[in-house]
């Protein structure tokens, strides 16, 4: 069949499936899908075509609702399913022929269009061809292995972007070729087709859109302009009110900190004219009040000057401003300059036209500044600063003038205090001349007046240097006065001596009639006192005054001797009177137990003690006499710390004396019944000692060990540390006690009393020892069965503990040492049960190891969780430390491979021959660690030992890296810097001599070479800065020159203003003329527009004929 009829076939077809309504289905079936070439080949009614046997989804009932459904869409698409396309061949319009799938996609997507009919499928609006098609094969390509599924579009589905790129292969495809490979074909066309229609509907409310939007162009571009215009003027004048505002806060700011600044001046000027006087010349002031006076005049001079800087500024920002409150305009200009000039630094020029007229004729600057304006220098300051000085200058000045005037006060009122005080000392010393002998008077009285004259000439000295120098002077009216007070008090401490002189003679005399001691010497002392007080006032006019007062104090303190005196010489006589009173009841009790006793009187209270020593009162009371007369001529002699002792020796022999006594005459009275009682007491510890006897029987069975006293046991004096002889013991302190007994009955017959009280004291001692004993006796014995019994209830149960943890097998992450721990526990509570059920047993040892088998017990718990955890940590510290080895490792590979850029260095050589060391030491860590029962502690500090080691090279290695970066980084610098500063020249004929830096870069390379890589980067720092140095001493005597030229022509040019502005005087500040000018700018925008449509694309075979755009080869399911 040849193609032009093949064509022609297809044409009538699709007019038929175009036009025709009716839903009655005929199957048509193709030999060869170049068929559709022919122009003859067409069926309205027909919109599904098949080439080949089609399986059961497409036969029969299923293709005719699909038919159907096609022909019901908006847009109808005509089906081709082919079972077979492998025998397709198509010729191209070059001669060459295509076969197979390539050629069954060319027949579908370009034989229609050599058809009239398709021609007559176009669109009513833009005449562009509308028709679409789908092809779909049961054989798959050779070439890809995929079976067909294309779409094929025409110009017009082109042109609103429905194209199979954009449409098909963008989603349509990947929604039928599911139901495809479910064998529901129907489904997959209907779905695809669905989708499809939905994206033209899609495209055409975009198309539509799109035409409205054009039509609307021209009104939105000009409401954008509008609106644009509307927002930058809005923006403008946003800009401009904030920047009004900005500078009225700025000047706002600034005239509160200078509010009312310049009342405060002219008050303060006003207290400074006061002070001082109304002209400069009338200041008559020397030394310092000279300086503080000259300071606060400089201070207020320089606040005039600053106050005058800032004023007129803060005038014409304030007319500008107030001179426009309402519209702020479009631009920020003129507030702009206004913040300027508010921001801009104030400078002071004493040449300038500003200056000179301060001190010009009318000036009322003149009155503040006191000098001429040439005196000051100039000076440059923000408004800020200007404002801190002013307020520290004004500060400072009020606070000179204060002081100084004080210090005038002050001055004035000292001078009139101490001409008064010059008086009253005057009337006292001629009141103390009347209370002196003729001998003192004539000796003391020209003295005080001598010390008087001269202070007063003093007070005549300082006057007339106070009235022009007040404040230097303060210090030495100050000191003047002190010598006063110091001269009043000696005269008041003089007159007490000489006013108290008679009653002391009085207590004088009266002590030694009493007491029969002179005291010659206390007459001395109050005479000494008054002349070292005469000799204190006899330096008061001497360049070293003697201000201490150390002889007032000594002259106070001569009352208080006098009553030591007297206390001591009443102690002397009650010791005397207790001393005779003793002696007296001695001599009364000899007698007295003579006749009692039927014993001579000199042998009662004639003892000796065990030394051979002879013990009797009288003794006690002869030490008492020479004690007495020793502090007697203590106090004679004035030595009263001595006296004192004495006296307190001699009331402890007293008192020695009078208790012996009491304690002879008690054994007297009382012998028998403490006897009696001692023999009493006897008896019932004979009685409790053959109970107790029972009790250390019964603990014969223990060991002798057990028997000794332990920590916490009950002890009592004189024990020696056990109980096992305690009943000897007692036995030997029978026979002591019935010893002293026997012995203290003869000595009291034999008058013998002191003799006979310390031996009943000892019996008394003995018995209690014995009862003591029998305690500690009773008090083992409870402890002792106590603690057995205890024993026999707890060594069964902890030993069931035990062999229930022995049981089991041991976990491996226990540590050997633990094991152990606990197997030594258990063998030592297994000896202490057999020793609590052997002979002999320690109850105290068992116990002992009972509570040993207790706490370890308890830390075999414990120790079990924490071997547990070392191990664990251990090993996530093996793991760690290898993963820092493998850092270290990478790191020195890394770095072999950058070493042309950095030379060997001594941290790289160190960490490259550790490694393999640390390797092996890792690998021994390992096999520790995989050892069971290992000591996790152990191998956990040596893990850590190793990754500080390794850490340490890692760090020493990532330290040299970035150092050697660092230094190189540096030298390159350094090399750049030097090299500017040997090629730079400047004006004014400046230049740079020698190679500054250069030696300094040698020395870096040098380091760097060597691998030092620190004092390699040190060395070109000092490079770069003295090269560096170099260039900025160079500009700055550059920028030197310059300055001084430029002074040079402004003086000039201030010459020749000075010579013209020789009649000009400044009187006052005005606000410069306001101006104002606005811009405006306005600027057009042309929009055009254009393109169009045409044209239809071809893909897949080689299109290019027609008005279908084919996916070609690239689809398949």
């Amino acid at each position: 069949m040849n193609d032009s009829r093949i064509s022609r076939s297809l044409v009538f077809v699709l007019l038929a499936v175009l036009f025709a309504g009716s839903p009655v289905f005929a199957q048509r079936q193709i030999d060869s899908l170049s068929d559709f070439s022919s122009p003859n080949f067409a069926d309205a009614k027909t919109l599904v075509y098949t080439k080949g046997e089609m399986p059961a989804s497409l036969q029969g009932r299923r293709l005719r609702e699909l038919n159907n459904t096609l022909l019901g869409m908006k847009m109808p698409v005509a089906v081709v399913f082919a079972e077979y396309v492998g025998d397709e061949t198509w010729t191209l319009p070059d001669g060459s022929r295509l076969r197979g799938h390539q050629a069954a996609d060319f027949a579908v997507g370009h034989g229609l269009l050599q058809s009239a009919a398709f021609a007559q499928s176009v669109d009513k609006e833009t005449g562009l061809k509308n028709f679409s098609c789908i092809l779909v094969t049961f054989d798959p390509d050779p070439a890809t292995g995929k079976r067909l599924f294309n779409f094929y579009s025409s110009e017009y589905l082109n042109s609103l972007g429905l194209n199979w790129e954009r449409t098909w292969k963008g989603g349509l495809e990947s929604v039928g070729i599911p139901y495809l490979k479910k064998g529901d074909f129907p489904s997959a066309i209907v779905k695809s087709v669905e989708a499809y229609h939905d994206k033209r509907d899609s495209a055409l409310a975009v198309r539509a859109a799109g035409e409205f939007f054009l039509a609307a162009l021209p009104w939105i571009l000009l409401l954008i302009a509008l609106a644009v215009a509307f927002f930058v003027l809005r923006h403008r004048y946003s800009k401009a009110v904030k920047a009004r505002e900005e500078a009225k806060r700025i000047f706002q700011t600034r005239w509160r900190a200078i509010d009312g600044k310049e009342q405060l001046l002219r008050e303060l000027n006003d207290t400074k004219v006061g002070v001082f006087g109304a002209t400069r010349a009338d200041v008559r002031l020397s030394g310092r009040s000279e300086q503080t006076g000259a300071k606060a005049i400089e201070n207020i001079a320089r606040a005039r000057i600053l106050l005058r800087l800032a004023m007129p500024i803060l005038e014409e920002a304030s007319g500008e401003l107030n001179g426009w409150t309402g519209f702020a305009g479009f631009s920020t200009q003129r507030y702009d300059r206004i913040t300027r000039r508010l921001g801009k630094k104030l400078e002071f020029d004493p040449h300038s036209k500003m200056a000179q007229a301060m001190t010009g004729k009318g000036s009322e600057d003149g009155a503040y500044l006191w000098a001429s304006i040439d005196a000051f220098e100039p000076f440059e300051v923000s408004f800020e600063q200007a404002i801190e000085q002013f307020n520290n200058l004004t500060r400072e000045a009020s606070e000179l003038i204060s002081r100084y005037k004080d210090a005038k006060k002050g001055t004035v009122a000292s001078l009139t205090t101490l001409d008064q005080r010059s008086s009253s000392s005057g009337q006292s010393a001629d009141a103390l001349t009347a209370l002196m002998t003729e001998e003192e008077g004539a000796r003391y009285g020209p003295l005080c007046g001598t010390v008087l004259a001269s202070m007063q000439q003093e007070i005549r000295f300082l006057r007339g240097k106070a009235l022009s120098d007040p404040m230097g002077e303060e210090g030495n009216l100050s000191a003047l006065a002190d010598l006063f007070t110091e001269f009043d008090r000696c005269l008041v401490a003089v007159s007490g001596l000489l006013d108290t002189r008679p009653t002391r003679r009085a207590r004088y005399e009266e002590l030694e009639k009493k007491s029969g001691v002179k005291l010659d010497w206390l007459r001395e002392l109050g005479a000494e006192m008054i002349e070292h007080l005469f000799e204190v006032i006899d330096t008061l006019d001497s360049e070293a005054p003697d201000l201490s007062g150390e002889a007032r104090a000594r002259a106070a303190s001569f009352g208080e001797t006098l009553a030591t005196v007297e206390s001591l010489c009443s102690t002397e006589s009650e010791l005397k009177l207790d001393r005779l009173r003793t002696s007296d009841r001695l001599a009364q009790q000899r007698k007295r137990l003579s006749a009692k006793l039927h014993v001579p009187e000199d042998r009662l209270f004639s003892e000796s003690d065990d030394n051979g020593d002879a013990r009797t009162p009288d003794v006690a009371l002869n030490d008492a006499v020479q004690q007495l007369a020793a502090a007697r001529k203590h106090i004679g002699k004035g030595k009263l710390d001595k006296a004192k002792e004495q006296f307190d020796e001699a009331r402890a022999s007293i008192s020695d004396a009078r208790h012996d006594i009491n304690l002879a005459v008690d054994v007297f009275e009382y012998f028998d019944e403490r006897t009696e009682a001692i023999g009493t007491r006897g008896e019932t510890l004979a009685t409790e000692t053959e109970r107790h006897s029972l009790l250390m029987d019964e603990l014969k069975q223990f060991d002798r060990d057990a028997l000794e006293f332990r920590a916490g046991d009950t002890t009592h004096p004189r024990s020696n540390g056990t109980v096992a002889d305690n009943i000897e013991e007692v036995d030997r302190a029978v026979q002591e006690r019935d010893r002293c007994v026997t012995e203290a009955e003869a000595s009291f017959h034999e008058g013998l009393l002191l003799a006979a009280a310390d031996l009943l004291a000892d019996a008394e001692n003995w018995n209690q020892f014995i009862a003591n004993r029998l305690s500690e006796i009773a008090e083992k014995y409870a402890a002792i069965t106590r603690t057995h019994q205890r024993n026999g209830e707890e060594l069964p149960r902890y030993l069931a503990a035990f062999r229930a943890e022995a049981s089991t097998a041991f976990s491996s992450w226990i540590r050997q040492e633990t094991i152990d721990d606990v197997l030594g526990a258990a063998r030592e509570l297994e000896e202490a049960e057999s020793e609590h059920s052997g002979q002999y047993p320690n109850p105290f040892h068992v116990a002992h190891a009972i509570a040993e088998a207790k706490s370890a017990l308890t830390r075999w718990q414990k120790a079990q969780q924490g071997d547990r955890a070392e191990w664990e940590e251990a090993g996530e510290s093996l793991q760690r430390t290898g993963h820092v080895i493998g850092q270290l490792s990478s790191l020195l590979s890394e770095m072999s491979g950058n070493r042309d850029s950095l030379p060997d260095a001594e941290a790289y050589d160190a960490a490259d021959s550790a490694l393999s060391y640390l390797h092996r030491r890792l690998e021994d860590l390992q096999r520790r660690y995989n050892t069971e029962h290992a000591n996790w502690y152990e191998i956990d500090d040596d893990v850590d030992a190793l990754e500080e080691e390794a850490r340490k090279y890692l760090l020493d290695l990532r330290s040299e890296g970035e150092a050697g970066r660092a230094a190189l980084s540096a030298i390159t610098r350094a090399k750049k810097r030097v090299r500017e500063a040997a090629n730079w020249t400047g004006s004014y004929s400046v230049s740079i001599s020698g190679s500054p830096g250069k030696r300094a870069l040698k020395e870096a390379q040098a380091l760097f070479e060597q691998g030092q890589f620190v004092q390699a980067r040190k060395a070109a720092d000092k490079a770069h800065n003295a090269a560096d140095r170099a260039i900025s001493d160079a500009e700055a005597e550059v920028s030197r020159k310059r300055a001084e030229e430029r002074r040079r022509k402004e003086r000039e040019r201030r010459e020749r203003e000075r010579r013209e502005a020789e009649s000009y005087s400044y009187t006052t500040y005005s606000s410069s003329r306001r101006s104002s000018s606005s811009r405006s700018s306005s600027s057009s925008r042309s929009f055009g527009g254009g393109g169009g449509f045409g044209g239809f694309s071809s893909g897949g075979g080689g299109g290019g004929f027609g008005g279908f755009s084919s996916g070609g080869g690239g689809s398949g399911w």
